[in-house]
């Protein structure tokens, strides 16, 4: 569609097309900064170019395009929208290319599965090959075709033959979670396995060495053949030993002519020094008679001694140290200094020390005696249990006993005995005479008795007064039994000038004027947990105001038992 605006032309020195969004300017002067916005097209006709303009805050730019042939060129284009370029082939030709996006993407007409062209990047290289970096549709993997990939770090898995040194760098190769699959390691340096295991593999798998060597039976055989002689009754053939007609003097002659005794040669026992003196142990062991034995001897077993003494010459020692003795005791052995007990020498070994001369006692009996049965003590200190008996102690300027301290001395009348906690106990007056007047209760007054005229209490007709209540708390009335006299009933709460801070709470039942007001509650608001019994007033029943009762779980109408709603 064309539209033709002025077709007949115009006398003005410019001209705008538009007032919203893009406009095109016409004219020699530049157009005014206020109406111009990114995009728009001005037509210089003083210079005879095409401008497009591009607006940064407050700054106009205007860039000249010039048509030259099939190419448009600008010193500077700024496409505020999207660019789409249709056609086969789009040339750049710039030296620095900034693209913001993150993920550029290649081969993006291609649609559906199976796709069998590969995609990546070419690098041109004028006269030389070029060199790509391809994902192989066919194999499924990235691939540089002929060409060698370095990089610091490589992690994953090899498959194939490694040519070249892993470690470029000269530094040791180090492996970590490698699997090689389906190819050769080949190390012409050394391999260090130092703290490492070796899985898979067995002496099967590597060769012999030149050093080294496996062990086989031929090699095990021609070795003992080498260095093992044969002798008398001794025959030695590939490895094997045989003892033929081999007689026990061909082995101990040496040691039997050392101790000048001779065994028959079917003695099953080899002469060792070991042995013979296995031999004259089990002798003495068997044997039911001590033998003596110059030094230091120990037995073992049983030993008896029958019609013979055992005699210990001067300076021996017997040492029974950790071992019983039995069938003898202190009256087999006769007394030395450490002489046995007896009743006369534990007598004698007492003896009593009494200046008062009221303590007696009987070496001949053991029997201590006190003079008209008293005992007198100053000083000192008496422990154990003492039976008093009958009798009484006096004069004592300090008695403890058990760890409680007793007063010396008697307390006053009416006096009573008291701890201070730490085990004194001593006389101590309490006052049991009540304060007040005759009727007044008692009370605790700072630890004594106290007593008021508003607080009394009269026992001829059981009435309990008191002056102004401030505050009484009963428990909730739940059987009034029978009152046959209400003149004894009566609540005097005196004038009460100021309602502020007052409150009376006397349960559910309130006193107004002498008659009873139950506690008035909504439908919403009928408390819960009360006693079966317990009456309300309800003012927006359904059924119009009236009292209902609470069964333990439900509040319901008196008229029909219904729930109150």
């Amino acid at each position: 569609m064309a539209v033709y605006m002025n077709a007949k032309g115009t006398t003005n020195a410019s001209f705008q097309v538009g007032k919203r969004g893009n406009k095109i300017f016409g004219g020699v002067s530049t157009p005014a900064s206020d109406t111009v916005e990114s995009g728009d097209i001005w037509f210089d006709n003083a210079n005879g170019t095409l401008k497009f303009a591009s607006v940064s805050g407050n700054t106009v730019s205007w860039a000249n395009i010039v048509a030259q042939g099939d190419a448009i060129n600008s010193t500077d284009l700024v496409v505020t929208g999207n660019l789409t370029v249709t056609g086969t082939q789009t040339t750049v030709n710039t030296q620095t290319l900034n693209v913001e996006d993150n993920i550029i993407t290649l081969n993006s007409n291609f649609t559906g599965a199976d796709n069998i062209v590969d995609g990546g990047i070419e690098i041109e290289r004028g006269d030389e090959t070029n060199v790509s970096f391809l994902w192989d549709e066919s194999e499924g993997e990235w691939t540089l075709g002929a060409e060698s990939l370095r990089a610091g770090d490589f992690i994953g898995t090899v498959h194939g033959n490694v040519v070249g040194s892993i470690a470029p760098n000269g530094s040791p190769n180090t492996l970590t979670g490698n699997v090689i699959n389906g190819g050769a390691v080949t190390i012409t340096g050394s391999l260090d396995v130092t703290g490492a295991s070796i899985t898979g593999a067995n002496t099967d798998s590597i060769s012999e060495g030149s050093t080294n060597l496996y062990y086989t039976d031929a090699r095990a055989n021609s070795a003992v053949d080498a260095y093992v002689t044969g002798g008398t009754g001794i025959v030695i053939s590939s490895g094997t030993v045989s003892a033929n007609g081999l007689t026990v003097n061909e082995f101990v002659t040496t040691a039997y002519d050392a101790t000048g005794d001779t065994w028959s040669d079917d003695d099953s026992t080899f002469a060792t020094t070991a042995a013979i003196a296995d031999r004259i142990d089990a002798q003495i062991t068997s044997s039911a008679d001590i033998v003596h034995i110059t030094g230091t001897e120990t037995i073992t077993g049983d030993k008896t001694i029958s019609g013979a003494t055992l005699t210990l010459t001067a300076n021996s020692t017997l040492d029974v140290s950790n071992a019983t003795v039995t069938g003898a005791n202190t009256s087999s052995i006769s007394e030395g200094t450490n002489l046995y007990y007896t009743n006369p020498r534990a007598r004698q070994a007492l003896q009593v020390s009494d200046d008062s001369g009221q303590l007696s006692y009987s070496n001949g009996t053991g029997i201590f005696s006190f003079t008209n049965n008293r005992l007198a003590l100053s000083g000192g200190t008496m422990s154990g249990n003492i039976d008093m008996g009958n009798n009484s102690i006096s004069n004592v300027s300090s008695l403890t006993v058990s760890s409680i301290t007793y007063p010396t001395a008697d307390g006053t009348a009416d006096q009573v005995l008291t701890t201070d906690g730490n085990g004194t106990l001593s006389f101590t007056t309490v006052n049991v005479n009540p304060d007040g007047s005759n009727t007044q209760v008692q009370f605790n007054n700072a630890g004594s008795f106290g007593a008021s005229t508003g607080f009394t209490f009269d026992d001829s007709n059981d009435t309990l007064s008191t002056g102004v209540t401030k505050s009484i708390s009963f428990e909730q009335f739940t059987d009034y039994n029978v009152i046959s006299d209400s003149s004894d009933i009566a609540s005097d709460l005196g004038s009460i000038t100021s309602g502020a801070g007052a409150s009376i709470d006397q349960g559910l039942i309130l006193a107004d004027g002498g008659l009873p007001l139950l506690p008035s509650y909504d439908v919403a608001n009928l408390p819960s947990g009360h006693p079966a019994g317990t009456f309300v007033f309800c003012p927006d029943e359904a059924g119009g105001p009236t009292i209902v009762f609470y069964d333990g779980t439900n509040w319901r109408r008196p008229s029909d038992s219904g729930l109150a709603s």
